[in-house]
């Protein structure tokens, strides 16, 4: 008798587990943070397939598994599947005109939409791309691919939502033609200025994530630079326009610290970086979040650190934590305003160090180049008023600004 509950308590155990990791494993697939969806060769399973004959026409429906999500599948002629998903073929009646498809995504924030396409007529034009979210319809932007002709990419972008989506392809005419998805990528945002840290927790190790970030990064002064996943060289050199790219040693001469020149990025890792034009609101493609929270890079002493955010932070006032700012300074933040913006790094320097030198703190970038702390009691009194450029960036003075628009306590400041 004994054994019989200790035999019916261990498979109610073992139902137990299976279930919860069936839970969990769903709950990984729901709140994917990006994802690139391919209907490629071995890389989907059809599920639940299904035709019906109406006005001698052959619809078939289907659930298409890619990538750890279903989506489900219409289309107005027989479905293909031997080598990627294609509907139609160009013989005569059994010419595709539209393949729908649909999917639910929460706990993400879908910022466009990729759907990389192709059919039998070498004239792409004549394909038209609708989606809505939420039976809400965004507009297409058509791409043009030359490598293979009849193949081309459609964007809708500016999305900003998630929810039921529904993805349709389509001919305006009937035409003896197939159609073909090759993959459906989901770019999804990183803000500056929101809290990322539930997102990037939910999404860690989350295979081929396709994510932008929402932060401008100016070619005329060096950035704060941080996030969740790696950047290989080349990507770098794409992105950023072979910027100047630099990384905290651990080491201090003096008041110094020495930084040195590196050619890639690693997650979580603090760095400052010069690219040699404006990058606005970057994407990066097939990517892994690996780093859940940011580094920090500190001395042997521990008095100087290099300290990476991922989301918006309010900085001590007290000068022992200092951001870069305005014409390549280090700055004390003011009171009323010390928080900086997510995807940065900023400096922590311990109060024995802060008080009586904060003047005399440097960042050597190489060889000749550093970045001062300015005394602070020079900064104008006028200064405490709040300036941004127009990507958000703060500067602390309106002398020798370059000519441009800025906002000032919240109204629009020209400069000529």
């Amino acid at each position: 008798m004994l054994l019989s509950k200790i035999h019916t308590a261990t498979c109610s155990w073992k139902a137990l587990r299976l279930f919860l990791i069936f839970i969990l494993c769903n709950f990984a697939a729901g709140s994917s943070y990006a994802q690139l969806y391919s209907f490629e060769e071995k890389q989907y399973t059809i599920k639940e397939y299904k035709e019906k004959i109406k006005n001698r026409k052959t619809y078939s429906f289907c659930k298409v598994e890619t990538n750890s999500r279903i989506w489900e599948v219409e289309t107005d002629a027989e479905i293909n599947s031997d080598k990627r998903f294609k509907s139609g073929t160009t013989t005569k009646g059994n010419g595709a005109t539209f393949l729908l498809l649909k999917t639910s995504f929460t706990n993400s924030k879908i910022k466009r939409i990729i759907v990389n396409t192709g059919t039998s007529v070498k004239d792409t034009a004549s394909l038209k791309g609708e989606l809505k979210i939420n039976d809400k319809p965004y507009a297409q932007q058509k791409l043009s691919n030359n490598k293979n002709p009849g193949e081309c990419s459609i964007l809708f972008n500016a999305v900003d939502t998630n929810g039921y989506i529904e993805i349709k392809l389509s001919f305006e005419e009937e035409k003896e033609s197939f159609i073909i998805i090759k993959s459906i990528e989901i770019v999804n945002e990183i803000n500056e200025k929101e809290d990322n840290s539930i997102a990037i927790a939910n999404n860690k190790n989350i295979k081929d994530n396709s994510i932008q970030l929402r932060r401008t990064l100016s070619k005329d002064y060096w950035n704060t630079f941080c996030v969740p996943f790696n950047i290989e060289p080349d990507t770098i050199k794409r992105v950023f326009n072979n910027p100047k790219l630099r990384v905290f040693t651990g080491k201090v001469e003096g008041t110094t610290m020495i930084f040195k020149e590196t050619d890639s990025i690693k997650a979580g890792m603090p760095y400052i970086i010069k690219p040699s034009k404006d990058v606005v609101n970057p994407t990066f493609h097939n990517v892994i979040i690996t780093a859940e929270r940011p580094k920090t890079i500190a001395d042997t002493t521990e008095d100087y650190a290099f300290v990476g955010i991922y989301s918006p932070t309010e900085l001590k006032t007290d000068g022992t934590e200092l951001f870069l700012g305005d014409k390549d300074y280090l700055y004390k933040p003011f009171a009323n305003d010390k928080k900086i913006n997510g995807m940065r790094a900023f400096f922590r320097i311990k109060n024995n160090r802060s008080q009586a030198r904060q003047s005399k703190y440097n960042i050597a970038i190489d060889e000749t180049t550093s970045i001062p702390l300015p005394y602070i009691n020079t900064t104008p009194p006028h200064t405490q008023e709040k300036i941004y450029t127009l990507d958000g960036r703060q500067v602390r003075s309106t002398h020798n600004l370059k000519a441009g628009i800025y906002i000032k306590n919240g109204k629009k400041l020209y400069i000529h």
